[in-house]
């Protein structure tokens, strides 16, 4: 009990130290304090040392807030999340009919929504307890920082009727799934294919047949994706492309945009750079003057068509696939690779479970990912162990180079060297 008592001190003293450092950052750059009102700054600059700074108060603030709770108020918080309320400001659409530096009666949003007055009170003063809106008149709705959020991003606004929508009915079919399908290893047998009744071979495909709901997702992708942890620039400027002169890569799976390639042939403009994808994918892909990369319609399932590069790279694609699959594609390599080849993966890589490695709440936002990968398409992240194995269990003559994590990125470079 006594250490117990004892991390409580630690960590309401790392909270201390750590918020004064941030507070004085913020004195110093003259920029306002975190606040939940309406007008709070949003996506400020940070320096990566302030930006460990957030992450450390809120990882120790999580910890000690489960430290405090006996374990049954804490499964309780815990389980009895806050879908509903996001279900029904995204359905009906209730963050775009609260006015922008006003307010709105309940009254006169159930007019416009349809909803009677008194579920909408007690919806969204649910939402309000946990900051999203807020009601500093009584009977009437603002915004807070959160909210307007969804309203000045729209790419987060479609993130939550993603997760609503799509990610939670699969995480939550995925037990009965996992009953009818025990390897996990099948797209088209997953918690969202059970959840939606759907027959295809994958989500993607039955998603297809629903056009709003393809642009919802991607939408909520991308938004996914912004930010520094996603940045091109730790792809460009972690790996050495400068030493491969006119040298060629392929990026597998690169995209309808080519973004990774065309931001690495910016700044190496000798390197030849093949951007392959499905010929859907590539049908509409425009290259750029003065850049080196051409586009080509290909499944990286099938023989590998160009013969010979320096580099194969694949960013944000393996995580996809289940093991079963990423080794079709790493099989399908082996046909063009010349000794030296070198087999670039931009992907994530879980930490060993307990090591300490990442911070608590990083870890969790990575496990829940990796069983949301589960749930959508029998896929997954992978620990370092299980990146090895994947290579190894394909052909011996991919040796093992290592990973690197850059500072700040999600994603790890991940390196193996064809050595026959």
């Amino acid at each position: 009990m006594a250490k117990t008592t004892g991390h409580l001190v630690a960590l309401a003293t790392r909270i201390l130290e750590q918020a004064k450092a941030l507070e004085a950052y913020h004195e110093k750059q003259d920029t306002p304090l975190p606040s939940f009102d309406e007008s709070a700054s949003e996506g400020l600059n940070f320096p990566r040392e302030m930006e460990k700074t957030r992450a450390t108060i809120s990882d120790a603030c999580e910890e000690l807030n489960a430290l405090v709770q006996d374990p049954r108020m804490m499964m309780q918080s815990r389980v009895m999340a806050h879908l509903l309320y996001f279900d029904v400001v995204h359905r009906f659409k209730i963050t775009s009919k609260v006015p922008l530096n006003g307010s709105i009666s309940y009254s006169e949003l159930s007019k416009q929504t349809g909803v009677s007055e008194a579920a909408l009170r007690r919806v969204l003063r649910f939402a309000i307890s946990n900051h999203v809106f807020a009601e500093k008149q009584p009977g009437f709705i603002s915004h807070s920082a959160a909210s307007r959020l969804l309203v000045d991003d729209p790419t987060m606004f479609d993130w939550v009727g993603s997760v609503v929508q799509e990610i939670t009915p699969a995480q939550l079919a995925e037990g009965k799934a996992l009953e009818k399908y025990p390897e996990a290893d099948e797209s088209s047998k997953t918690g969202y294919m059970v959840a939606n009744k759907a027959t295809e071979q994958s989500f993607y495909l039955h998603m297809a047949k629903e056009p709003e709901r393809v642009r919802q997702f991607g939408s909520a992708m991308s938004g996914f994706a912004k930010g520094r942890g996603h940045s091109l620039d730790h792809l460009v400027n972690n790996f050495p492309w400068g030493e491969l002169g006119s040298g060629t890569v392929v990026d597998l799976g690169g995209g309808a945009t080519g973004g990774a390639a065309f931001a690495i042939g910016e700044k190496y403009p000798d390197l030849n750079l093949i951007v392959q994808d499905l010929p859907d994918t590539v049908a509409g892909a425009e290259e750029k003057p003065g850049v080196n990369v051409k586009f080509q319609a290909h499944s990286f399932f099938d023989e590998q068509p160009v013969k010979g590069a320096d580099v194969y790279m694949s960013r944000w694609c393996f995580h996809n696939w289940s093991d079963k699959y990423c080794t079709k594609i790493l099989n399908a390599l082996i046909p063009a690779l010349k000794p030296g080849a070198r087999i670039l993966i931009m992907d994530a890589v879980l930490p060993q479970i307990g090591s300490g490695a990442v911070l608590s709440n990083e870890e969790r936002r990575l496990r829940n990912f990796d069983v949301t990968m589960m749930a959508l398409s029998a896929s997954q992240e992978r620990e370092l162990e299980d990146w090895k194995a994947l290579f190894a269990a394909v052909d011996s003559r991919y040796r093992w180079k290592g990973v690197a994590q850059p500072e700040g990125s999600n994603l790890a470079l991940i390196e193996a060297v064809w050595d026959p």
